[in-house]
C-alpha cells in the first residue's frame, strides 16, 4: 500500500529490506568474501566463508577491501557489473539473484547514487555481524530521480533496535531515509 502510494506519481520503487544492501555488498565485495583465507573454507560445496558473520572478517581482509574500495567510479561500477555477470547464479550468502532477475543491475546503478553503494557496503563489510538485519523495508525512486529508503510501521509497530540502529548509520551517512507510520 505504501509503495503504492509512494509512486502515484511516477518513479518506481521496490521492497527490498536487507536484500538491496546485502546484494550490492556481495557483488562489489565477491573477491574479499571467495578469498582463500586460511580456514575460511572446509569443504567445496561450502556456500560463503566460516567467518563471514565475525567481527574479525574484514580486518583479516584489509588489504582486499581496501584495494576494491580504491577503485575509481567506472571502475567500480564495470567491477560490479562484470561480477554480476559472471558471477550470476553461484551461491554467495550475500547476494539474492531473484532481487536482480526483477530488477537488473544496471537499473539499480542508475537509481542508486553510486556514493550510496560505496558508503553502505563499505559499512556493511565490516559490521555484517551487527547489521545483517534491520535495513528499512522499501527502496522508492520518486519522480524526479531522488531515491529514498522507507521503512514501513503499522498502527502499533515501533522501530526495533536493529532498525533504529541502522537509522544512525543512514543519518551519519546523508543518505536520505525515513519511517512512514500507518494509522487505523
Amino acid at each position: 500500500y505504501v509503495l503504492e502510494a509512494l509512486t502515484a506519481q511516477g518513479g518506481w520503487g521496490v521492497h527490498s529490506e536487507n536484500t538491496l544492501v546485502k546484494t550490492l555488498t556481495g557483488l562489489m565485495y565477491w573477491e574479499a568474501v571467495f578469498a582463500p583465507e586460511p580456514g575460511a573454507f572446509t569443504n567445496p560445496f561450502q556456500m560463503g566463508p566460516h567467518d563471514l558473520m565475525e567481527h574479525e572478517f574484514a580486518a583479516q581482509r584489509s588489504q582486499l577491501l581496501a584495494q576494491i574500495e580504491a577503485q575509481t567510479d567506472s571502475e567500480l561500477t564495470e567491477h560490479l557489473l562484470a561480477i554480476s555477470q559472471t558471477k550470476c547464479g553461484i551461491a554467495n550468502p550475500l547476494v539474492n539473484w531473484r532481487m536482480l532477475e526483477a530488477i537488473p543491475l544496471q537499473q539499480w546503478l542508475d537509481a542508486l547514487p553510486l556514493h550510496w553503494i560505496r558508503q553502505l557496503s563499505h559499512f556493511l563489510i565490516r559490521n555484517l555481524a551487527d547489521y545483517r538485519k534491520g535495513f528499512p523495508d522499501l527502496f522508492v525512486v520518486h519522480p524526479d530521480g531522488t531515491p529514498e529508503l522507507v521503512e514501513v510501521k503499522g498502527p502499533s509497530d515501533q522501530l526495533q533496535p536493529q532498525q533504529r540502529a541502522w537509522f544512525e548509520v543512514l543519518a551519519k551517512l546523508d543518505i536520505r531515509a525515513r519511517v512512514i507510520k500507518l494509522k487505523r
